[in-house]
């Protein structure tokens, strides 16, 4: 558990991260540090120069081809049947989506040894900015929050919106939005990543596998209530990373499984303007709405994204670029 403020509540980011360090890799709800394999020299005919993450399925490795370099997605050695079903899932999902704000998949091969190409994002993570900027003692200005959160959004709606040749609906849901999973540039680009946990028309799985392995401060109360998710799974979670974006806090501490769940449950969480005066009212209203516990009072992605847009007023991308590049911040 993270430094706690004043009053007793977590924070986020550097005094009390919500998705965890770089360097601890333990299973969020077993507590069980993977074994990782040995760093390869090679990956097909990627060269591989150093780990960029690791996760509950597997490595990311920094490589290189020529003169391209790549982030490549592994496997564990010997992946179960599960594993492997989940890999090939996150390849279909994400080598069909193609937005400014996706991660994009450039090669892959899903044979005995699988892997993933995918587009390097030089930046850091939403988490590890937040974190970086508490430990100066600053925050993530308002409409930079906001911005990343609208171009999370839009990426969100376009996979939502994604459809097979016969323009039936894919219904994907992400189901791992988070922090960590939301990539920044020093352009001031957001870029969503790790379809790892998603979920497609025709491929699903029980909705404990989710509680096995994702997040459990991000996961809307009808999952932890035994019911099916669908894409106001992802806008839910979006919710709680825009609240902590802009507290500075966890919004559902993970002092135990029960407790968090519970918290989750409930519903019955403080605006993002009692941590923070100068969120305004219309911010306030829009994040209660997205982290509702009734998914039918939850914006689509593509409503989230525009009541963003207008919220933020045209401002958070020069903001986002000079946080990202440790030139700005406010205070806390």
């Amino acid at each position: 558990m993270g430094r706690m403020d004043s009053r007793g509540w977590p924070r986020f980011g550097a005094c009390g991260s919500a998705g965890g360090s770089a360097e601890d890799t333990r299973d969020e709800v077993s507590g069980v540090r993977p074994c990782m394999p040995r760093r390869p020299e090679r990956v097909g005919p990627y060269r591989v120069l150093g780990v960029l993450g690791e996760g509950g399925m597997g490595v990311v490795y920094l490589a290189e081809r020529g003169t391209t370099r790549v982030a490549v997605k592994c496997l564990r050695t010997a992946p179960g049947a599960g594993a492997r079903r989940r890999f090939e899932a996150e390849a279909f999902v994400q080598s069909a989506l193609s937005h400014p704000n996706v991660v994009r998949v450039l090669d892959g091969d899903t044979g005995p040894e699988p892997y993933l190409v995918l587009e390097l994002v030089e930046g850091p993570s939403l988490l590890a900015l937040c974190s970086a900027l508490g430990a100066r003692g600053l925050r993530l200005p308002i409409d930079a929050c906001l911005y990343v959160a609208e171009r999370a959004a839009r990426a969100l709606a376009h996979a939502h919106a994604l459809e097979d040749e016969h323009g039936r609906s894919l219904e994907i849901v992400h189901r791992d939005v988070s922090p960590s999973n939301l990539l920044l540039t020093r352009e001031g680009s957001v870029k969503l990543t790790d379809f790892g946990l998603v979920r497609h028309r025709d491929r699903d799985w029980a909705t404990t596998a989710g509680l096995a392995l994702g997040k459990i401060g991000y996961m809307p109360p009808e999952l932890l209530r035994g019911g099916e998710v669908d894409a106001r799974a992802d806008v839910y979670a979006l919710g709680v990373v825009l609240w902590e974006c802009l507290t500075g806090r966890v919004l559902v501490p993970r002092r135990s499984l029960f407790e968090a769940a519970e918290r989750v449950v409930q519903g019955q969480h403080p605006a993002p303007s009692t941590w923070r005066p100068r969120v305004p009212t219309e911010v306030d209203a829009l994040v209660a709405r997205a982290i509702s516990i009734d998914p039918d009072a939850r914006p689509s992605a593509a409503g989230l994204a525009s009541a963003l847009c207008l919220a933020r007023r045209g401002r958070g991308r020069r903001t986002l670029e000079r946080a990202v590049r440790g030139e700005g911040g406010a205070a806390c």
